[in-house]
């Protein structure tokens, strides 16, 4: 009778945390079996006989998890690979004869702890005993798409095989079937810091692992994943995100997938304790420290804070999309760390908010502007951060919803990068506008200047990070001007190529508002940038860079963004692709 109790009150708060991004019952099943068969032909990597070293730790598991993770894993279609089976000293016999039959598979070699090591010692006895070039930590309760280590072998080689690569997962349901697409952004180390969203599929350098202590941290037991890949970030190595799902999470009791109250307690304490170090490894932790998520409500979720100080003033310019205000910022940007755009008629909803953008501005110089949350009067979102290409050149993906809402993967719960600032009410580093803002030319718009400060971020390898904790008030019947159609046409001449990739959010999803976070075809983003570009591009132009899209659609390759002329003699901003492949050692 427990253990019912425990599944319905999983299944309740797990709803709530993973809402369905796609409509009726079969529409996840299918469009991923599409995408089965379309990754057949479109990642094809070549032959690389000891490239992956899969880690498992076990403890008297369900031998059913144990059998169908055994099945998923010896029919993969990458079949060079070896699995390094860590068994903690299982008692149930059944467990041990079904390691025996595993390793009756050449791949497969299984090492009898003699004592139960936990998951850390398991792992880590799994890693002495790795001898292919990298670790891909499995759990014996989960499961791998068929074409797993595939997939995540022709991404390693097209990236000149970094360090550390993570994938997109979805959830394994107690009655066997699958759900809860989790389409990651690229990497974003502010939302690393509020949940472990690169665990599955996680690959690491096993080398770099051993170099740095992986799995020896016996306060961080729970959270392995999460602490191995810190201490990459930690010394400077930035994950590369392969943008499919590969890896099914089980939920069931006794899982981590148990969101709230049901998390195991280590767990919660350990990943503190990992990000703590972090930020100490960081060289953070005397200005910034780790806090429970207040808009979670359970605890296993976490965000950046300042540690308490003196008041952080800054200076507060009345923004109207004019050149007056423009200069008026440029003028006094020198005066503060950041300034302030608040226009007129927004109404700040949260006390001390100076503390929450100190914070963000603080945890790496690389963020540009700070995106609030920005509501009507009924409370409602009217902009969360905004998103390239969603309906638009700049769209708000969880417009119309309540403040704290858990769809979209907790993207409204959770401090994490975004497109841009929504300019009625934001914050910039006043470095980064002094240094931009001479740039900006005569013929540019003042309408266009939250875009046009994304689209330099984004040429200048910066970013725009949006906190859930800082909110204001847009009162209906506000005033506020929009640009023109010739504004428009001037702005995306420039910078149209960037509504076709947004690293924080998916080339998975929908570019619909009010379809956004559900799954997505090619055809389907297609459909949306043509209506978008067409009138201000030509056709011609459009078909150039759709085709891009359709090229590389659910795989993302580094680029550098620079101009390029079409065929009209327009100026836009191109990704020009840098393909940097090694061949293997």
């Amino acid at each position: 009778m427990k253990t019912w109790t425990i599944m319905k009150a999983l299944w309740h708060r797990g709803r709530r945390w993973l809402r369905r991004p796609t409509n009726g019952p079969n529409a996840y099943a299918q469009w991923m079996q599409r995408r089965l068969e379309e990754r057949q032909l479109e990642y094809r990597p070549y032959p690389d006989p000891k490239l992956f070293s899969i880690l498992t730790a076990v403890f008297d598991p369900p031998v059913s998890f144990l059998r169908e993770l055994g099945r998923s894993v010896l029919q993969q279609d990458f079949s060079s690979f070896e699995w390094i089976l860590v068994d903690n000293a299982s008692r149930d016999p059944v467990v041990l004869d079904e390691l025996d039959r595993l390793a009756q598979d050449r791949r497969v070699r299984v090492y009898h702890s003699g004592y139960n090591r936990g998951i850390l010692g398991g792992l880590r006895l799994a890693l002495n005993k790795a001898t292919h070039r990298y670790i891909v930590p499995v759990d014996h309760d989960d499961r791998l798409y068929p074409d797993a280590l595939r997939v995540a072998a022709a991404v390693l080689q097209e990236n000149g095989y970094p360090p550390l690569l993570y994938t997109d997962e979805d959830k394994l349901l107690p009655d066997g079937s699958v759900d809860h697409p989790f389409c990651k952004p690229d990497w974003d180390p502010l939302l690393f810091c509020n949940c472990c969203y690169t665990a599955h599929l996680g690959v690491m350098d096993r080398l770099r692992a051993g170099e740095l202590a992986c799995y020896t941290d016996e306060e961080a037991q729970g959270c392995p994943d999460w602490d191995a890949f810190s201490r990459f970030v930690a010394e400077g190595d930035e994950p590369v995100h392969c943008p499919e799902i590969v890896y099914s999470w089980r939920m069931h009791p006794a899982s981590t997938a148990t969101p709230g109250q049901n998390a195991k307690p280590y767990t919660v304490q350990g990943q503190r304790h990992l990000l703590q170090r972090f930020l100490r490894d960081q060289g953070l932790a005397s200005t910034l420290t780790i806090e429970p998520n207040p808009l979670y409500g359970d605890a296993g979720m976490w965000r950046i804070a300042h540690r308490p100080s003196k008041r952080h003033d800054a200076v507060i310019i009345p923004w109207d999309r004019s050149w007056e205000s423009l200069e008026r910022t440029y003028r006094q940007a020198a005066q503060s760390e950041w300034i302030e755009w608040r226009a007129a008629g927004v109404r700040p909803m949260t006390q001390a908010y100076q503390e929450e953008v100190a914070a963000l501005l603080a945890f790496d110089p690389r963020i540009a502007a700070v995106a609030p949350t920005l509501v009507d009067d009924d409370g409602r979102i009217l902009s969360a951060g905004m998103t390239w290409g969603l309906g638009g050149v700049l769209g708000a993906s969880h417009q119309g919803k309540p403040r704290g809402d858990f769809g979209g993967y907790g993207a409204l719960i959770n401090q994490h990068r975004v497109g841009a600032v929504d300019d009625r009410w934001c914050f910039l580093r006043s470095s980064f506008f002094l240094d931009v803002y001479p740039r900006f030319k005569e013929e540019d718009s003042p309408g266009w200047f939250a875009a046009w400060l994304a689209a330099q971020a984004r040429m200048a390898d910066r970013w725009i990070a949006f906190t859930p904790h800082v909110a204001g008030q847009w009162p209906r019947g506000s005033d506020w001007s929009e640009p023109t159609e010739a504004e428009a046409m001037r702005f995306l001449s420039r910078y149209g190529m960037l509504l076709l990739d947004d690293p924080t959010y998916s080339r998975c999803l929908r570019l619909e508002p009010d379809r956004a976070y559900e799954l997505a075809t090619a055809a389907d983003r297609r459909r949306v940038l043509e209506r978008i570009l067409q009138p201000w591009l030509g056709t011609m132009e459009v078909e150039s860079l759709l085709r891009q899209t359709d090229m590389f659609y659910g795989k993302r390759r580094p680029y550098r963004i620079q101009q390029q002329r079409l065929p009209s003699g327009q100026a836009v901003c191109m990704s020009r692709l840098t393909r940097d492949v090694r061949q293997p050692l």
